[in-house]
């Protein structure tokens, strides 16, 4: 629940609410009784046109625009404002600072959900923790999602934040000023406001600006790891899957069992079992920020053992006799290059890729699928692509004589897997979100096997 006195900081409503809200809402079709709803202006529409479905949904009270002049419900509450995505912002700032939790915020180029995942589950275990759910990291996911996490009785609130362009972090730090701020590591995602690789790395590393901030940790195996270092001005803590790094934190595995270097001391954990060698990077990133915060080894070896990797990460489904390995929650080019590497240790009749249109890279979109179609030919026996940016991975494998199905379409995409997979396949479903590949699973749910 809301408290009255954090909705005082943003304005008056029109008529007194009925009750404090539950939650913040930005879209009606999500909205619940009792929510408040914020009509924020979008690219596809505007949720000032959603306001009698609010109301009719439940809604407590709607904030909108100070210039909107179209139908208002008459029962409905409004605060009327200069700017509504403000106001959410502000709300959530005012929140965090009325509450006080200790601010842990994770970015990086990949790997910062499955790392904030980790890092909750490490305080959880002695302490009531908020944790932004999903990837709920944007100028509007992330005020809203601490808005319906962050109670009173919370000392720990964990939150990804992310970017598109330069000052994007920046601005979120001021909603939640980090205690804690960590960087998994830079790359080429959410490139294409970016002239260079360069340029990305100083704006992930906009979380370490915050006078707030003691401690920044940050991966010394990264790319441009010298610019995370001048940027991190305080306290300044590094972690390397290299064993031999002279990073703060490193790790390797022997025996199935976790070494774990901290200063000059190892630790001895057991290994909790992944399938990619990339999520033990974000583990060792979610151990040093939960080492940060003060959690014991004790606890942190509890946890091991009931850590998961969030939904539609490398997820194992088998359904009849075909193996599908879904890991189509997004994607850039060095997950989806270590997700083919993942499938290369199967050792099936056939490897299938399923390999979706990688997003939002602008002018590093034809390198980065070039080299995904490389790792494809060693990694994968039949490949299938969808999206406008696949030629160039379409291209590699007809470039090796290598068949490649392509299409634009997701219906087309699912017809022709559902005729050509057979008994014993291994499938890796992997792209960017708005490709929705998950859906392909829909299509094999309870289909005889061919």
């Amino acid at each position: 629940m809301i408290s009255r006195k954090v909705l005082q900081s943003i304005g008056s409503f029109s008529q007194p609410l009925q009750a404090a809200p539950c939650k913040v809402c930005v879209d009606s079709r999500n909205l619940q009784s009792g929510d408040l709803f914020f009509a924020i202006p979008g690219a596809r529409t505007d949720g000032h046109h959603y306001l009698e479905q609010a109301a009719k949904g439940g809604a407590v009270g709607a904030v909108i625009n100070a210039n909107f002049r179209g139908p208002i419900p008459q029962h409905l509450p409004v605060l009327r404002v200069d700017d509504t995505l403000s106001s959410l912002q502000a709300l959530a700032r005012e929140a965090v600072r009325q509450l006080n939790p200790t601010v842990i915020a994770v970015t990086g180029s990949y790997g910062k959900t499955t790392t904030k995942e980790f890092v909750a589950s490490f305080l959880s275990l002695r302490h009531k923790t908020a944790a932004t759910p999903g990837s709920q990291n944007s100028q509007i996911g992330l005020p809203m999602s601490i808005l319906n996490t962050l109670r009173p009785d919370t000392p720990y609130l964990v939150v990804e934040m992310g970017m598109d362009q330069a000052g994007g972090i920046r601005r979120l730090t001021k909603i939640a000023p980090p205690d804690i701020a960590l960087i998994t590591t830079i790359g080429l995602a959410h490139a294409e406001n970016f002239e260079n690789f360069a340029d990305i790395a100083h704006a992930k590393a906009e979380v370490f600006e915050h006078p707030k901030t003691s401690i920044c940790l940050y991966n010394a195996d990264s790319p441009h790891a010298d610019i995370l270092d001048t940027k991190a001005k305080r306290d300044k803590r590094t972690f390397s899957m290299h064993e031999k790094s002279d990073a703060f934190w490193s790790l390797s595995i022997e025996n199935e069992m976790l070494f774990i270097t901290e200063a000059s001391a190892v630790f001895q954990l057991p290994c909790p079992k992944f399938t990619s060698p990339h999520v033990y990077e974000n583990l060792l990133a979610a151990i040093a920020a939960a080492r940060s915060a003060g959690v014991n080894w004790e606890d942190i070896e509890h946890s091991l053992s009931s850590l998961k990797l969030p939904e539609r990460r490398l997820e194992p489904i088998s359904l009849g006799n075909i193996h599908f390995i879904n890991d189509s929650f997004n994607a850039s080019e060095v997950p989806t290059r270590s997700a083919l590497t993942v499938l290369s240790t199967y050792t099936p009749s056939r490897r299938v890729a399923v390999i979706g249109q990688m997003l939002n890279l602008g002018r590093f979109s034809h390198e980065c699928h070039y080299r995904v179609g490389l790792h494809a030919l060693t990694s994968a026996d039949a490949l299938y692509c969808i999206g406008k940016e696949c030629e160039t991975v379409v291209n590699v494998w007809k470039d090796a004589g290598r068949p490649v199905y392509w299409t634009l379409s997701l219906e087309e995409l699912t017809e022709q897997l559902k005729q050509d997979l057979r008994e014993g396949d291994v499938v890796l479903l992997k792209g960017s979100r708005s490709n929705h590949l998950w859906k392909i699973l829909d299509a094999f749910v309870g289909e005889p096997v061919v």
